[in-house]
Protein backbone atom coordinates (compact mmCIF):
# COMPACT_ATOMS: atom_id res chain seq x y z
CA UNK A 1 0.00 0.00 0.00
CA UNK A 2 2.87 2.37 0.82
CA UNK A 3 4.57 1.56 -2.49
CA UNK A 4 1.37 2.11 -4.47
CA UNK A 5 0.62 5.42 -2.76
CA UNK A 6 4.24 6.52 -3.08
CA UNK A 7 4.33 5.65 -6.78
CA UNK A 8 1.15 7.62 -7.48
CA UNK A 9 2.41 10.60 -5.50
CA UNK A 10 5.79 10.55 -7.26
CA UNK A 11 4.06 10.33 -10.64
CA UNK A 12 1.85 13.30 -9.78
CA UNK A 13 5.03 15.30 -9.09
CA UNK A 14 6.59 13.93 -12.32
CA UNK A 15 9.46 12.22 -10.52
CA UNK A 16 9.72 9.42 -13.08
CA UNK A 17 12.94 7.96 -11.71
CA UNK A 18 11.39 7.57 -8.26
CA UNK A 19 8.29 5.97 -9.79
CA UNK A 20 10.54 3.40 -11.45
CA UNK A 21 12.33 2.57 -8.19
CA UNK A 22 9.07 2.22 -6.27
CA UNK A 23 7.50 0.30 -9.15
CA UNK A 24 10.34 -2.22 -9.20
CA UNK A 25 9.97 -2.69 -5.45
CA UNK A 26 6.24 -3.14 -5.92
CA UNK A 27 6.81 -5.79 -8.58
CA UNK A 28 8.52 -8.09 -6.05
CA UNK A 29 5.76 -7.67 -3.45
CA UNK A 30 2.51 -8.02 -5.42
CA UNK A 31 1.86 -8.70 -9.14
CA UNK A 32 0.00 -5.40 -9.60
CA UNK A 33 2.43 -3.34 -11.65
CA UNK A 34 0.39 -3.51 -14.88
CA UNK A 35 -2.34 -1.14 -13.67
CA UNK A 36 0.40 1.21 -12.46
CA UNK A 37 1.80 1.17 -16.01
CA UNK A 38 -1.71 2.06 -17.23
CA UNK A 39 -1.69 5.07 -14.88
CA UNK A 40 1.65 6.16 -16.33
CA UNK A 41 0.23 5.91 -19.86
CA UNK A 42 -2.81 7.99 -18.89
CA UNK A 43 -0.54 10.53 -17.18
CA UNK A 44 1.62 10.82 -20.31
CA UNK A 45 -1.35 11.16 -22.68
CA UNK A 46 -2.97 13.87 -20.58
CA UNK A 47 0.33 15.73 -20.29
CA UNK A 48 0.84 15.49 -24.03
CA UNK A 49 -2.67 16.81 -24.67
CA UNK A 50 -2.43 19.72 -22.21
CA UNK A 51 1.24 20.66 -22.55
CA UNK A 52 2.13 19.98 -26.17
CA UNK A 53 4.76 22.71 -26.30
CA UNK A 54 6.04 22.26 -22.75
CA UNK A 55 6.10 18.45 -22.65
CA UNK A 56 9.75 18.08 -23.65
CA UNK A 57 10.99 15.16 -25.72
CA UNK A 58 13.10 14.01 -22.79
CA UNK A 59 10.03 13.82 -20.56
CA UNK A 60 8.02 12.06 -23.26
CA UNK A 61 10.76 9.48 -23.65
CA UNK A 62 10.98 9.05 -19.89
CA UNK A 63 7.22 8.47 -19.58
CA UNK A 64 7.16 5.92 -22.42
CA UNK A 65 10.24 4.15 -21.08
CA UNK A 66 8.80 4.10 -17.56
CA UNK A 67 5.57 2.49 -18.74
CA UNK A 68 7.48 -0.11 -20.75
CA UNK A 69 9.81 -0.97 -17.87
CA UNK A 70 6.89 -1.35 -15.48
CA UNK A 71 5.23 -3.78 -17.87
CA UNK A 72 8.45 -5.79 -18.18
CA UNK A 73 8.95 -5.77 -14.40
CA UNK A 74 5.83 -7.92 -14.05
CA UNK A 75 8.09 -10.87 -14.80
CA UNK A 76 10.81 -9.83 -12.34
CA UNK A 77 9.69 -11.93 -9.39
CA UNK A 78 9.00 -15.09 -11.48
CA UNK A 79 12.49 -14.62 -12.93
CA UNK A 80 14.06 -14.30 -9.46
CA UNK A 81 12.18 -17.38 -8.26
CA UNK A 82 13.39 -19.34 -11.27
CA UNK A 83 17.02 -18.31 -10.83
CA UNK A 84 17.06 -19.01 -7.08
CA UNK A 85 15.38 -22.42 -7.31
CA UNK A 86 16.85 -23.53 -10.61
CA UNK A 87 13.35 -24.27 -11.87
CA UNK A 88 12.06 -21.84 -14.54
CA UNK A 89 8.41 -22.36 -13.63
CA UNK A 90 8.96 -22.17 -9.85
CA UNK A 91 6.64 -19.21 -9.31
CA UNK A 92 3.76 -20.65 -11.32
CA UNK A 93 4.24 -24.13 -9.84
CA UNK A 94 4.01 -22.64 -6.36
CA UNK A 95 0.85 -20.74 -7.20
CA UNK A 96 -0.70 -23.81 -8.80
CA UNK A 97 -0.16 -25.79 -5.57
CA UNK A 98 -2.93 -23.85 -3.84
CA UNK A 99 -6.26 -25.72 -4.00
CA UNK A 100 -8.05 -22.53 -5.01
CA UNK A 101 -5.99 -22.46 -8.21
CA UNK A 102 -6.78 -26.04 -9.17
CA UNK A 103 -10.44 -25.53 -10.05
CA UNK A 104 -12.07 -24.36 -13.24
CA UNK A 105 -9.62 -22.47 -15.40
CA UNK A 106 -6.64 -23.61 -13.38
CA UNK A 107 -4.10 -21.02 -12.31
CA UNK A 108 -5.40 -18.51 -14.82
CA UNK A 109 -9.05 -18.65 -13.81
CA UNK A 110 -10.55 -15.29 -12.88
CA UNK A 111 -13.82 -13.49 -12.19
CA UNK A 112 -14.13 -12.61 -15.88
CA UNK A 113 -13.04 -16.09 -16.94
CA UNK A 114 -15.73 -17.62 -14.78
CA UNK A 115 -18.32 -15.31 -16.29
CA UNK A 116 -17.34 -16.33 -19.81
CA UNK A 117 -17.27 -20.07 -19.13
CA UNK A 118 -20.41 -20.05 -16.99
CA UNK A 119 -21.14 -18.92 -13.47
CA UNK A 120 -23.82 -18.91 -10.81
CA UNK A 121 -26.46 -16.14 -10.93
CA UNK A 122 -25.37 -14.71 -7.58
CA UNK A 123 -21.76 -14.39 -8.76
CA UNK A 124 -22.95 -12.64 -11.91
CA UNK A 125 -25.01 -10.19 -9.85
CA UNK A 126 -22.08 -9.51 -7.49
CA UNK A 127 -19.71 -8.91 -10.41
CA UNK A 128 -22.10 -6.54 -12.16
CA UNK A 129 -22.63 -4.61 -8.91
CA UNK A 130 -18.88 -4.39 -8.29
CA UNK A 131 -18.16 -3.08 -11.78
CA UNK A 132 -21.06 -0.64 -11.66
CA UNK A 133 -19.94 0.64 -8.26
CA UNK A 134 -16.34 1.19 -9.37
CA UNK A 135 -17.46 3.01 -12.52
CA UNK A 136 -19.93 5.17 -10.61
CA UNK A 137 -17.38 6.18 -7.97
CA UNK A 138 -14.43 6.85 -10.28
CA UNK A 139 -16.04 8.37 -13.37
CA UNK A 140 -18.30 10.96 -11.76
CA UNK A 141 -17.15 14.53 -12.20
CA UNK A 142 -16.58 15.24 -8.51
CA UNK A 143 -13.94 12.49 -8.30
CA UNK A 144 -11.62 14.84 -10.18
CA UNK A 145 -10.52 16.24 -6.81
CA UNK A 146 -8.53 13.03 -6.30
CA UNK A 147 -6.19 13.99 -9.12
CA UNK A 148 -5.64 12.15 -12.37
CA UNK A 149 -3.21 9.51 -11.10
CA UNK A 150 -5.23 8.34 -8.11
CA UNK A 151 -8.47 8.44 -10.10
CA UNK A 152 -7.10 6.31 -12.93
CA UNK A 153 -5.58 3.86 -10.43
CA UNK A 154 -8.91 3.59 -8.59
CA UNK A 155 -10.47 2.56 -11.90
CA UNK A 156 -7.71 0.48 -13.47
CA UNK A 157 -6.70 -1.56 -10.43
CA UNK A 158 -10.14 -3.01 -9.55
CA UNK A 159 -10.74 -3.90 -13.20
CA UNK A 160 -7.30 -5.54 -13.32
CA UNK A 161 -8.12 -7.61 -10.24
CA UNK A 162 -11.45 -8.57 -11.79
CA UNK A 163 -9.65 -9.79 -14.90
CA UNK A 164 -6.83 -11.68 -13.15
CA UNK A 165 -7.89 -12.75 -9.64
CA UNK A 166 -10.05 -15.75 -8.80
CA UNK A 167 -13.36 -15.30 -6.93
CA UNK A 168 -12.02 -16.15 -3.47
CA UNK A 169 -12.23 -14.35 -0.09
CA UNK A 170 -8.80 -12.86 -0.85
CA UNK A 171 -10.55 -10.37 -3.12
CA UNK A 172 -11.36 -8.38 0.03
CA UNK A 173 -7.73 -7.77 0.92
CA UNK A 174 -6.81 -7.23 -2.75
CA UNK A 175 -9.36 -4.43 -2.81
CA UNK A 176 -7.56 -2.45 -0.13
CA UNK A 177 -4.99 -1.30 -2.69
CA UNK A 178 -7.72 0.46 -4.68
CA UNK A 179 -7.45 3.20 -2.01
CA UNK A 180 -9.83 5.89 -3.25
CA UNK A 181 -12.98 3.83 -3.74
CA UNK A 182 -13.08 3.20 0.01
CA UNK A 183 -13.80 6.89 0.50
CA UNK A 184 -16.35 7.42 -2.29
CA UNK A 185 -17.44 10.95 -1.28
CA UNK A 186 -14.87 13.39 -2.66
CA UNK A 187 -17.13 16.46 -2.72
CA UNK A 188 -16.51 19.31 -0.31
CA UNK A 189 -19.69 19.92 1.73
CA UNK A 190 -21.48 23.03 0.50
CA UNK A 191 -24.18 23.16 3.17
CA UNK A 192 -24.84 22.05 6.71
CA UNK A 193 -27.00 19.25 5.33
CA UNK A 194 -24.08 18.01 3.21
CA UNK A 195 -21.82 18.04 6.26
CA UNK A 196 -24.32 16.01 8.29
CA UNK A 197 -24.75 13.57 5.39
CA UNK A 198 -20.99 13.02 5.23
CA UNK A 199 -20.83 12.17 8.95
CA UNK A 200 -23.78 9.80 8.60
CA UNK A 201 -22.14 8.00 5.70
CA UNK A 202 -18.85 7.84 7.62
CA UNK A 203 -20.67 6.29 10.59
CA UNK A 204 -22.35 3.72 8.36
CA UNK A 205 -18.99 2.84 6.79
CA UNK A 206 -17.34 2.43 10.18
CA UNK A 207 -20.14 0.25 11.54
CA UNK A 208 -20.13 -1.84 8.36
CA UNK A 209 -16.38 -2.24 8.70
CA UNK A 210 -16.67 -3.49 12.26
CA UNK A 211 -19.43 -5.93 11.30
CA UNK A 212 -17.53 -7.32 8.34
CA UNK A 213 -14.37 -7.62 10.47
CA UNK A 214 -16.30 -9.86 12.84
CA UNK A 215 -17.59 -11.97 9.95
CA UNK A 216 -14.15 -12.11 8.36
CA UNK A 217 -12.32 -13.23 11.49
CA UNK A 218 -14.91 -15.78 12.58
CA UNK A 219 -15.96 -17.27 9.25
CA UNK A 220 -13.08 -16.69 6.82
CA UNK A 221 -9.82 -16.10 8.68
CA UNK A 222 -10.49 -18.88 11.20
CA UNK A 223 -10.21 -22.19 9.34
CA UNK A 224 -11.60 -25.48 10.55
CA UNK A 225 -9.30 -28.21 9.27
CA UNK A 226 -10.56 -31.78 9.17
CA UNK A 227 -9.30 -34.96 7.52
CA UNK A 228 -11.35 -34.20 4.42
CA UNK A 229 -10.85 -30.45 4.40
CA UNK A 230 -7.32 -29.07 4.12
CA UNK A 231 -7.77 -25.84 2.16
CA UNK A 232 -4.12 -24.81 2.03
CA UNK A 233 -0.91 -26.80 1.23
Amino acid sequence: LVLVAGSLLALRHRCYGLVLVLGLALSVTRPVVLPLAAVVVAHGLVRFHRERGEFALRDRTAAVGLAALLVVSTGLWPLIAGLVTGRPDAFFATQAAWPANQGSGGLFGSWLGNLVTGTTPIRLVITVCLVAGVLLITLRRSAAVWGLELRVWALAYPLFILATARPTPSILRYGILAIAIFWPIPENPATRRDEVARWIVLGVLLLSGLATQFIWVNHVYTIQVTDGNVPYP
